[in-house]
């Protein structure tokens, strides 16, 4: 699940807690998001719809919701409470899985909520439940994943660079996808003299696109690179496509 949500399962209640809604500003990892003014208004309007059982109010109040935070999976399970609770049914599968799909592994809230059980006999109930399974199952590996970031990190701050490298080598031959990793690895690298080495890994790090140029110049263990010609050049290639990747963006939303 999202690391911004906590849900609430009080007495088989539907309603689950939403993204950044207990103040003004949510956490996720080391990243600070503030709220618009608006949605503490809007967490407080789908709590009071349901506790007043106003289900019309609450669905209204939830797909406000979702319209600033269209990643919260929790969202669309409220939206999907409202739903079934209007009778809804097919609009409210529709937003299980849509909130399924964006992550949920509350499995313990979904089996045990007493206001999704009219859409229990329907074959889809199944399909969203095996979903959610598969959301608790890649939850327990990013956790593990995560304790594994964590120790290479705290090593490679503790100039621990051959341990460190040997860590970033088995991390990426399981997980090839983490460009942080490489960065690490690019760093170490660069402090065992191993300069072709690195710049092998900085050159992966920005085609994965998502890279950080702040990173890359104030990552103190590459500053051995930084006078090499080769280096002025990877930051050329990665302003670029930061460029390309604005660009792509604002294609998008035209």
């Amino acid at each position: 699940m999202n690391a911004f949500l906590n849900s609430m399962c009080v007495a088989g209640l539907c309603w689950m807690a939403l993204y950044g809604a207990a103040s003004g500003t949510a956490w996720g990892g080391e990243h600070q998001f503030v709220r618009p003014p608006q949605a503490e208004a809007i967490n407080k309007a789908i709590q009071e719809a349901y506790k007043k059982k106003d289900w019309a109010h609450m669905e209204k109040k939830s797909l406000e919701w979702i319209k600033l935070y269209p990643s919260d999976d929790a969202g669309y399970y409220n939206v999907a409470c409202a739903q079934v609770l209007l009778g809804k049914k097919e609009d409210a599968f529709g937003n299980l899985t849509k909130s399924a799909e964006l992550g949920n592994s509350d499995l313990k809230h979904l089996e045990g909520d007493k206001d999704m059980v009219s859409l229990h006999a329907d074959k889809r109930w199944a399909e969203v439940i095996a979903k959610v399974k598969k959301n608790v199952e890649k939850h327990r590996i990013n956790e593990k994943l995560s304790a594994r970031r964590m120790e290479i990190m705290k090593m490679y701050y503790g100039a621990q660079f051959q341990q460190v490298s040997a860590l970033c080598d088995a991390f990426l031959k399981e997980n090839p996808d983490a460009p942080d990793i490489l960065l690490y690895r690019a760093g170490c690298q660069a402090m065992l003299g191993k300069k072709n080495e690195a710049f092998q890994d900085l050159e992966k790090y920005i085609a994965a696109e998502k890279h950080s140029v702040t990173d890359l110049q104030a990552e103190k263990q590459l500053e051995s690179l930084k006078r090499d010609s080769r280096f002025k050049a990877l930051l050329a290639k990665a302003n670029e496509k930061n460029e390309q990747l604005k660009a792509a963006q604002q294609d998008v939303k035209k």
